[in-house]
């Protein structure tokens, strides 16, 4: 099995990409993690990352192309790539034809944007809270690990509002690219709509 997941940030693709990965043991693999705790990064690249924008395509296949060299035989779930034309094209030269699937997450933007600045994020083992939403047993403790809670840099509101510009400016074109291919699946995931709901849509799509 594997999986592309594209959508704007907070659109609940990580969510839903752990759980999948979890109830049928594919290797998860976030982009975004993979950036945020990569030690060979240079300060230019770290700063890139921090302020929403995105960083060269050659980085990201090298990166992405090595995860995907070592999952394992039950397949993956790729969370936050490609999110440019440029990086779909360079992912479908290492990929057969028709070998992945694609999911878009839709949701309104006003929502995104308040569930994102609401976020709090484990600085120990990367669980993700809301304010709101899945508030802590403690406050600012996560509860697995009992971790620090905190709020990222990168989910204040300014930061936000740009990724949205980038995401609505490259990675829009990628959705209709994947739709062309016939690979792609529209999936709802405002707030109507649970995470057991679009888990149990996700498996609709996945496996019939």
């Amino acid at each position: 099995m594997r999986i592309i997941l594209i959508g704007p940030p907070g659109s609940g693709k990580g969510t839903q990409a752990i759980k999948f990965a979890k109830e049928f043991a594919l290797d998860h693999i976030s982009t975004g993690d993979l950036l945020r705790h990569n030690p060979h990064l240079t300060q230019e690249q770290k700063e890139i990352i921090s302020s929403g924008k995105l960083i060269p395509d050659a980085m990201m296949l090298e990166i992405v192309k090595s995860k995907l060299d070592m999952c394992g035989e039950n397949g993956w779930i790729l969370d936050g790539y490609p999110r440019t034309i440029e990086q779909a094209e360079n992912l479908s030269s290492i990929l057969p034809p028709h070998s992945f699937k694609v999911i878009y997450f839709h949701i309104d933007e006003k929502e995104l944007v308040d569930r994102i600045t609401g976020r709090l994020t484990c600085s120990s083992c990367g669980e993700v809270y809301h304010k709101k939403n899945k508030v802590p047993l403690k406050e600012l403790r996560c509860d697995s690990c009992q971790g620090d809670l905190i709020h990222r840099n990168d989910d204040s509101e300014e930061v936000i509002k740009k990724r949205l510009e980038t995401y609505h400016k490259f990675t829009t074109p990628v959705i209709n690219y994947y739709k062309l291919q016939g690979v792609l699946y529209n999936l709802e995931s405002g707030s109507t709509k649970t995470i057991e709901e679009i888990f149990d849509s996700m498996k609709k799509i996945l496996i019939h």
